[in-house]
């Protein structure tokens, strides 16, 4: 929408750069954008006039423009007139006041409206003639006063075509008609303007908005005879709805820098001192915005010092190399604090020459921070005495630790993507494994021993230990087992059971020798005793 404003408005706009010397002074613009009737108005196109100088293009002298400036820098609206040579055309010319070195110029074609300024001075034909084709509205009134002289209302006595057109008032529907006839609820600020002007004889030049007819004005007013005032209109409701949406699209853009969530920043492309950053540099490292702006080596004086040579050398290199960059470093904090800094960085070009750097300072240290932690619980985890193995919701396997690749003896490869029943030896009742599944599916934590297989076929024993994983609203995502191995746990509480039932069996013999009186008594229980505890039968047991 505001693209088509700026393409379709009748009025010629360009967006223009001031232009410094060595000494600050300014000496030169540079013209940044123009929309279609710019280039109708100055008979120039788009590609004469973008990027050139005022001095190419206007042919004005750099003295001129130093001083123009001088007189008006600080004034919020500035209008000029001037005649071009070039187009023997006038031009009406609405300068802007600078903001951060740019400024807008509006211009418009006055020169029929100077036109009817000459006819008025000359023969009525000519006048007449002119008054009829001319562009812009025109109006001839008398004013009408009370008995003290004040001004109380005016009587149209003279509007051209443009005029009616402009207005949409028609000649022969206000001509000898009163404007409290016309437009009772005119403001009364026209009256008391308009009787200064033909009581007077002063001349007036000012912007008025109609409420009647919804329409912005441009007003020249004069007087041509006692007590009687001419009026030349020009329609700038388009110019005016133009700056409104150049006004907002400014307040958009400003308040979009100094909400976003980072440092906007512009700066030098040698002295990398800043010319313009963001109010939330302040609240990101506690130094007034003035600081950042007035210590050209304030950037690189609070890099930290172990990232400073490195980080200004890359934005040197990169800057010579006219691409876009993006680096990480540390700045130090007013309060001492290390902050991590993302910085995304444009190379602004001008005649394909690096001129400046604009930048967003993004403060990634909570991720930096956050990284670590997971660095090092990928470190735990990786080094862990323990298997770990993590799996998706079908039981396939996403991750093993290298201390389960170690105790299994399968590879990498030969595991992920895989099942954990590659390692099921097999000697485990399927209840177990429903009972298991039953409960991490359902979001509780298994505990178990388990007896698995190696890759080379032995067997082995493990405590394990199941959990669900979570995310954000409590949806299982994936399982995680943390395993032990207790194999030769398992083997020593075998060799203990096996010694106690060896030491319970000798008790038994020394009991029964105890109280046998012969030998006949004596070796039935022997018998029956190392049999049990050696697994042997009796027969044998008589042979040896």
């Amino acid at each position: 929408k505001l693209r088509t404003v700026f393409n379709t408005m009748e009025e010629g706009l360009a967006l223009n750069e001031l232009v410094y010397d060595e000494q600050g002074e300014i000496v030169d613009y540079r013209i940044l954008e123009v929309n279609p009737a710019y280039e109708r108005i100055a008979n120039v196109t788009h590609e004469q006039a973008v990027g050139k100088l005022a001095t190419e293009i206007y042919k004005m002298p750099a003295e001129y423009i130093n001083a123009f400036w001088k007189e008006h820098l600080n004034d919020d609206h500035i209008v000029t007139e001037l005649y071009e040579d070039r187009l023997k055309a006038w031009k009406h010319i609405s300068t802007s006041r600078p903001v951060q070195g740019k400024f807008t110029t509006i211009f418009f074609d006055i020169t029929e409206q100077k036109k009817a300024e000459a006819a008025l001075r000359t023969s009525e034909g000519q006048y007449r003639l002119l008054f009829e084709e001319m562009m812009d509205g025109f109006a001839l009134h008398d004013i009408i006063c009370d008995a003290n002289g004040k001004p109380v209302d005016y009587r149209f006595l003279i509007v051209n075509p443009a005029f009616e057109k402009l207005t949409g008032l028609r000649a022969g529907s206000i001509i000898g008609r009163t404007l409290r006839e016309v437009l009772p609820d005119a403001e009364s600020s026209w009256v008391e303007g308009y009787g200064r002007v033909a009581l007077d004889g002063q001349p007036e030049h000012f912007e008025e908005y109609s409420k009647n007819l919804q329409k912005h004005f441009e007003v020249r007013a004069f007087s041509p005879a006692p007590k009687q005032f001419a009026v030349i209109l020009h329609d700038i409701t388009q110019h005016k709805n133009a700056e409104e949406i150049k006004k907002k699209m400014q307040q958009d853009y400003e308040s979009l820098i100094q909400n976003v969530d980072g440092v906007v920043w512009e700066s030098g492309i040698h002295a990398l001192s800043f010319s313009f950053v963001s109010r939330q540099a302040e609240q990101l490292l506690g130094y007034p915005i003035e600081q950042w702006i007035t210590d050209p080596t304030f950037w690189v004086d609070h890099i930290h010092p172990e990232d400073r040579e490195s980080t200004v050398d890359f934005c040197a290199a990169k800057a010579k190399m006219k691409s876009s960059f993006e680096l990480e470093y540390r700045m130090i904090a007013a309060d001492g604090r290390v902050v991590w800094l993302r910085d995304t960085v444009k190379v602004v070009l001008e005649d394909d020459q690096p001129i400046k750097l604009l930048g967003i300072m993004i403060d990634i240290t909570e991720k930096k921070q956050s990284d670590e932690r997971l660095r090092q619980l990928s470190l735990v985890v990786e080094q862990s005495p323990a298997s770990v193995v993590i799996t998706d919701l079908n039981g396939n396997i996403n991750y093993v630790n290298p201390k389960f690749i170690q105790i299994s003896g399968y590879a990498l490869e030969d595991i992920i993507h895989n099942n954990p029943r590659i390692i099921q030896s097999g000697n485990t009742d399927v209840e177990t494994y429903t009972q298991l599944w039953d409960s991490i599916t359902s979001g509780r934590v298994w505990h178990g021993e388990l007896q698995n297989k190696k890759k080379n076929g032995e067997y082995y024993w493990e405590d394990v230990l199941i959990s669900p994983l979570l995310d954000g609203n409590g949806k299982i995502t994936h399982f995680v087992s943390v395993k032990e191995d207790i194999t030769e746990r398992k083997l020593a509480e075998k060799e203990i059971i096996e010694k106690s039932q060896e030491l319970e069996a000798l008790f038994k013999i020394s009991s029964h020798l105890r109280t046998a009186q012969t030998a006949q008594e004596m070796i039935p229980v022997v018998l029956e005793q190392m049999q049990g505890t050696f697994n042997s039968d009796a027969n044998a047991l008589i042979l040896l």
